[in-house]
């Protein structure tokens, strides 16, 4: 399920927000974006939870018509940034300084 909406900022300019559920086997996951669009793409912020954990991402999206009827496009959800910098801690937290290196060399 996908549902949103936007405000015109400007003439051309919106703000936008969207909620997405993802239904996994057992499981859920929410997704919320808040974006700034034009006629070209948007940019914008991502929050996830549920299955996938709590995360907070970036996305970006660009358009470009190169001919009538042919668009090239770009699309960039990362999403992985909180996750990654928690494994990082807990890792480094669990783990005693030198003892990956040093288990690597015998």
């Amino acid at each position: 399920m996908r549902a949103g909406a936007s405000h015109e900022l400007w003439p051309g300019y919106y703000l936008g927000c969207d909620y997405q559920l993802l239904l996994i086997e057992e499981s859920s996951a929410n997704k919320v974006y808040l974006h700034f669009s034009n006629g070209n793409g948007s940019l914008g912020m991502i929050y996830e939870n549920g299955y996938s954990g709590d995360q907070i991402g970036v996305m970006f999206d660009y358009a470009y018509e190169i001919i009538q009827d042919l668009i090239a496009s770009v699309y960039v959800d990362y999403t992985n940034i909180a996750r990654k910098r928690f494994t990082n801690t807990i890792i480094s937290q669990v783990t005693p300084p030198g003892s990956l290196t040093a288990s690597a060399k015998n």
